[in-house]
């Protein structure tokens, strides 16, 4: 089977794939990873094993495996406080207020458990060392998924890393930590990472000591948030994870090293094997590093048997291994960047080469290579980081030839630092020079005006298809192989898909109810006008609400501009995003109910902003309109903030959506004659005790009500009788807590709701409904082709034309 490992690794990953977002029950698991031991069986008993046989066989794994990493043993143990034993196998962070390690459970309660990590906070000072046992109380919690579609979860972010569970202390809590008879491999990797930090601290300014402390440990921790952003801006995420590139420098300089002092060729190899593998254990052998470890031992190991190497079947196979070691592995960016930006130098590079022809050279060697990643991770990173830089390839070839400098530069500093370390402040000063410039030519880029694009996230369907073209560009795909009936046929179907496609646009609104926690945010698209109700926030100023959540989620789904923002109040749960989304976003107009104080004042001064009243009507488009309820001018609410809340009402058509911010008893009860017969209630303040009597409720009778609300808040919001008096009036409720976002779209004919969660967790899309739905869409597509085909085949090339 040519490329073997490459079509097990396609169908082992729709395994995962389909484990992943199909519920499928562990009863039908077991059923289907038993016959496939014994179709397997079968086929070897009949010497009959072929490439389908393997195939299916992978796919079964894919799904069995990813079963079997679906939950950790510690889980059993929820929200119990339990004794724990445990040895900190490595240091997550460290601020002046906590550190974070990922713990070894060795023991819960006193009896041992399966290996399996955690990862412990402490509140505090405690400095752990590594391989250090430690004895202490907690409870165990489940890491927090993303309660928003397309936002960071980081529940699956700890699962790549083979985490299930969260445990957090008081520093004091700790009751015994035994540091006796720590493993060699314990002390060599803290005292090479410690070598590492202590070096480079010595002879480089800060932030040069940060960006190559971060490159070789392969922690951008060390980084400041703002230089990975400029990184990541400029396509050149790559660089701070250790990647295959930084292996090959390092590789390919240790082993000319080697062979200037006369060491034979296989002892050479042997020597650098050791070298990759013992830097992957100290930084921790990220997926990155494992990938390039397996690729290079292939890769070295082929030159001494003098056997031929396929990169892209080795490639897959370190794919295969690390997917056995952890499925979700699949699901990690870091994974997901380091094997495509790989693929894609091995299948496009010389393919680029070829269309630069006659220009030849190592400098056209390495353009091809780099157009062959940025083809490969542009979709990747857009899907991610939603931006895609226009200059990303210049910063491409300018800076990596100086980073690859500045990396051996290094690693010559670590060996020298124990023969003639005076000799590093000199190389100190170089490195420190190289590593200016580069930031200095990554600093210019960044200040044309013309740089960044931002991009909503494709789906997958749409990467997929994304390759799909790039294989036909690169003639991988050979599109001329078709015969014309299929080429017509393919042709003929596509424009059926479009006019269906067409026809069935209908005009509609989206209400987002974003999940900001504590606060309130919500987006609305109407027609072509995008428009934002609050701007979410906390009063917790470390939490970055806004730039966590709020605008990332907006530039997922796609949104470049706010025609309008209104904000309700000025608190900081409903307003503190707003001088964020000033910086990211062209703003139309800002909507207030009263005028604040700084620094929110300030913001306005330079922006446009008009002040609402009772009366005010916003014309949206054709179909849309803001009517102003509240507030008045004579209002005498001066200590109370939440009732100068802007309360509107948004007419679709037939449809009225009411909109409170955070008013209380005594704005209601002047609403009362104001609006009837509401559809969709935002919630006011919350679902406050203070918010939504019974008058009022039954006064507006609304359909939905929608609470935006953070899990288990210091407020204990919402009210128990707020919810009673929406039981009574049969008005569905949705609470951010529970659902996360809520979107609900508004059509001619009514509404639909979609939570995106049900009872705080993902909505399961269960097989029999997964297989139906897919079905249905296999069978609509089957007719469609099968009627291009017939088509074609009824009419004579001559008269296809004419007939369409």
């Amino acid at each position: 089977m040519k490329r073997s490992f490459t079509n097990l690794l396609v169908f082992y990953i729709f395994g995962i794939l389909i484990f992943y977002f199909v519920n499928i029950s562990s009863n039908i698991i077991i059923f289907l990873f038993l016959f496939s031991i014994l179709y397997l069986s079968y086929n070897i008993i009949k010497s009959s094993l072929n490439q389908s046989v393997l195939l299916y066989l992978f796919l079964i794994l894919g799904i069995s495996i990813s079963f079997l990493h679906a939950n950790g043993n510690l889980e059993k143990s929820l929200g119990q406080e339990v004794y724990v034993k445990g040895v900190v196998e490595h240091l997550d962070k460290k601020t002046s207020e906590i550190e974070k390690y990922i713990i070894s459970v060795k023991e819960v309660n006193g009896k041992s458990v399966p290996k399996e990590k955690s990862l412990l906070t402490i509140i505090g000072e405690k400095d752990l060392k590594l391989g250090s046992r430690v004895f202490f109380k907690a409870t165990l919690k489940l890491p927090m998924e993303n309660t928003n579609p397309g936002l960071f979860n980081y529940k699956l972010y700890l699962k790549t890393k083979g985490i299930y569970t969260l445990m957090s202390i008081d520093s004091n809590a700790i009751e015994k930590i035994d540091i006796s008879n720590i493993p060699i491999r314990y002390k060599v990797k803290e005292k090479s990472i410690l070598t590492i930090e202590n070096v480079f601290k010595s002879y480089l300014n800060k932030e040069n000591n940060s960006l190559i402390t971060s490159i070789i440990l392969g922690d951008s921790d060390y980084l400041d948030e703002s230089n990975v952003e400029l990184y990541r801006d400029m396509g050149l995420a790559h660089i701070l994870a250790v990647s295959g590139l930084h292996i090959g420098i390092i590789s390919s300089f240790l082993m000319f090293l080697i062979s200037r002092i006369g060491i034979k060729r296989k002892t050479n190899i042997f020597i650098t094997l050791i070298f990759i593998w013992s830097y992957g254990y100290i930084i921790g052998y990220p997926p990155s590093i494992l990938r390039a470890s397996i690729l290079f031992s292939f890769l070295y190991l082929s030159k001494i048997i003098h056997k031929p190497y396929d990169s892209l079947n080795i490639l897959s196979l370190a794919a295969i291994i690390l997917l056995f070691i952890n499925p979700y592995n699949l699901f990690s960016v870091g994974f997901q960047l380091s094997f495509i930006a790989s693929g894609s130098i091995i299948v496009f590079t010389d393919r680029i080469t070829y269309l630069l022809y006659p220009l030849k050279g190592k400098f056209i060697d390495t353009i091809s290579s780099l157009l062959a990643v940025n083809i490969g991770v542009s979709p990747v990173q857009a899907y991610y980081f939603n931006k895609i830089s226009i200059l990303g390839f210049l910063a491409n070839i300018l800076i990596v030839p100086i980073l690859s400098f500045s990396l051996i530069l290094s690693f010559i500093m670590l060996g020298i630092e124990f023969i003639v370390p005076s000799l590093n402040s000199l190389l100190g000063i170089v490195l420190n020079g190289s590593l200016n410039l580069q930031f200095f030519i990554l600093r210019l880029i960044g200040k044309f005006p013309i740089n960044l694009i931002r991009v909503f996230s494709p789906e997958i369907i749409t990467i997929v298809f994304i390759f799909i073209f790039f294989f036909i560009i690169f003639e991988m795909i050979d599109i001329s192989s078709f015969s014309k009936g299929i080429e017509k046929t393919i042709v003929i179907y596509l424009l059926f898909l479009i006019l269906i496609n067409i026809v069935s646009i209908k005009e509609n609104m989206e209400i987002h109810f974003i999940d900001v926690g504590q606060g309130d945010s919500i987006y609305i698209r109407s027609g072509k006008k995008d428009i934002l109700i609050d701007t979410g926030g906390s009063i917790f100023k470390n939490h970055n609400i806004p730039e966590k959540i709020v605008l990332p989620y907006l530039e997922k789904i796609g949104v470049r501009k706010l025609d309008a923002i209104f904000i309700s109040h000025f608190h900081e749960d409903h307003s503190q995003g707003l001088e964020i989304l000033l910086d990211n976003f062209k703003i139309g107009n800002i909507f207030i109910s009263h005028i604040p104080t700084d620094p929110y004042l300030d913001l306005l001064k330079d922006n446009r902003y008009v002040l609402l009243r009772k009366g005010d009507n916003i014309t949206i488009d054709k179909n849309t309109n803001f009517k102003v309820l509240w507030p008045i001018d004579d209002m005498d609410y001066e200590d109370n903030i939440n009732n100068k809340s802007m309360v509107g009402v948004l007419n679709y058509k037939d449809i009225k959506v009411l909109f409170t911010g955070d008013i209380e008893k005594e704005v209601e009860e002047s609403l009362l004659e104001e609006v009837r017969g509401v559809d969709i209630l935002k919630v006011g303040h919350h679902g406050s005790d203070t918010s939504s009597t019974l008058s009022f409720i039954e006064a507006i009778s609304p359909k939905i009500g929608v609470i935006s609300v953070g899990q288990k808040n210091m407020y204990n919001h919402p009210s128990g009788r707020v919810i009673g008096i929406f039981e009574e009036n049969k008005t569905k409720v949705y609470r951010t807590d529970k659902n996360g976002l809520v979107k609900i779209v508004i059509v001619e004919d009514g509404y639909e709701v979609s939570p995106y969660l049900i009872d705080e967790k993902k909505k399961e899309v269960y097989l029999e409904d997964y297989l139906l739905h897919n079905y249905n869409y296999f069978l609509y597509n089957l007719l469609f082709f099968l009627s291009a085909y017939i088509l074609i085949k009824k009419s004579p090339e001559e008269e296809l034309i004419n007939d369409l």
